[in-house]
C-alpha cells in the first residue's frame, strides 16, 4: 500500500435512510406548499393586522395582532358547531379566543363563548344562548 491510496474507506457517520426518489420529491414539495402558506399567513397577519379562515357559513379560523398601548400580542379564535347542523338551518357555536401576550398590563385570560343562530332566507340571526352542557 503506498503512501498516496486511503487505508480504508470508512463508512458514513449519518443515518442512511432508503427513500425513493419519488417519495423525497414530495416531501420537498409538501414543506414547500406548507412553508409558502405559512408565510402567506404572516404577511397577511402583518400588513392586515388579521387573517381569517373561513369553515362554512358560521364557522371560522381567525388569527389577528393586538396592537394596543398597554397590550400586545396575538390572538387565535376558532369556532366549532356543539348542536344542530348548517345545513338544518339551526345551530349553536361555541368560539374560543386564545391570547398570546408579548406585553401586557394584567394578565389576559382565554375566553369562551357560546351563541346560537338560525337562518333565515340567506342570513344567519342570532337565535339566544347555547343550553346548557350535560353533566
Amino acid at each position: 500500500m503506498s503512501d498516496s491510496e486511503p487505508a480504508e474507506t470508512t463508512e458514513s457517520q449519518g443515518l442512511n435512510v432508503n427513500v425513493s426518489p419519488a417519495l423525497g420529491c414530495i416531501s420537498i414539495v409538501l414543506a414547500a406548499v406548507f412553508a409558502a402558506g405559512l408565510l402567506l399567513v404572516i404577511l397577511s397577519v402583518a400588513l392586515r393586522g388579521e387573517a381569517r379562515f373561513d369553515k362554512g357559513d358560521l364557522g371560522e379560523l381567525r388569527v389577528w395582532l393586538i396592537r394596543e398601548t398597554a397590550n400586545q400580542g396575538l390572538a387565535i379564535s376558532t369556532t366549532r358547531i356543539v348542536s344542530g347542523r348548517e345545513s338544518e338551518g339551526e345551530a349553536c357555536i361555541r368560539t374560543t379566543a386564545r391570547f398570546l401576550m408579548v406585553r401586557s398590563a394584567q394578565e389576559v385570560e382565554d375566553v369562551v363563548f357560546c351563541d346560537c343562530y338560525e337562518k333565515q332566507g340567506e342570513t344567519w340571526v342570532g337565535g339566544g344562548d347555547c343550553p346548557a352542557p350535560n353533566p
